[in-house]
């Protein structure tokens, strides 16, 4: 028996080739991770980058939001980085 058929019984086979298609279940290279881990490195690098991106709440009510996201990749230190 098909294993697509044992997990839903009631959906055609066609079904899970278009959502396998759509939605791929192995990736080969963890681009977004790379990316956000070259972002850190680099903030943690350049100190004129690091104030820019840190959370600062004085900041973010003023206007600048990105500091929400950004803030997560602010480090202060290579040992902090790592």
């Amino acid at each position: 028996m098909n294993s697509a058929l044992q997990l839903a019984p009631c959906c055609p086979d066609k079904t899970f080739k278009t959502l396998n298609s759509i939605m791929p279940t192995q990736y080969n290279f963890p681009i977004l991770t790379v990316l956000i881990g070259l972002s850190a490195l680099s903030a943690t690098l350049s100190f004129q980058l690091t104030s820019l991106l840190q959370f600062d709440r004085t900041a973010i009510i003023d206007g600048e939001v990105w500091r929400v996201f950004t803030g997560h990749i602010t480090h202060w230190s290579v040992s902090h980085l790592f």
